[in-house]
C-alpha cells in the first residue's frame, strides 16, 4: 500500500528504542482489500532480551483514516 517509508522507518526505530509505537497503518489483505488500521506496536522482552514484537490493532474512525491520509502527504 501506499504508505511514506518515513511513517515505517519512525515505527521500527521506535520499537527498537524499547518504546511503543501508536499510529495508523494502511494495509493490504490477502485478497488484495486495502484497508487502515490503528496500530500500537510494543517491543516484547524475556528479561533483558528483545524477544519480538506485539501489535494491537483496531478500526479507525473515517476522521482518524482522514487525518493519517493528510498527516502522511505532508511527510517525504
Amino acid at each position: 500500500p501506499d504508505m511514506p517509508k518515513t511513517a515505517f522507518a519512525d515505527l521500527w526505530a521506535t520499537i527498537r528504542s524499547g518504546k511503543m509505537w501508536q499510529g495508523f497503518v494502511l494495509n493490504r489483505g490477502a485478497h488484495g482489500r486495502v484497508y487502515w488500521v490503528r496500530a500500537m506496536v510494543f517491543p516484547c522482552y524475556r528479561g533483558r532480551n528483545l524477544e519480538g514484537y506485539i501489535s494491537v490493532r483496531t478500526k479507525p474512525s473515517r476522521a482518524d483514516i482522514e487525518r493519517a491520509i493528510a498527516a502522511y502527504r505532508r511527510l517525504p
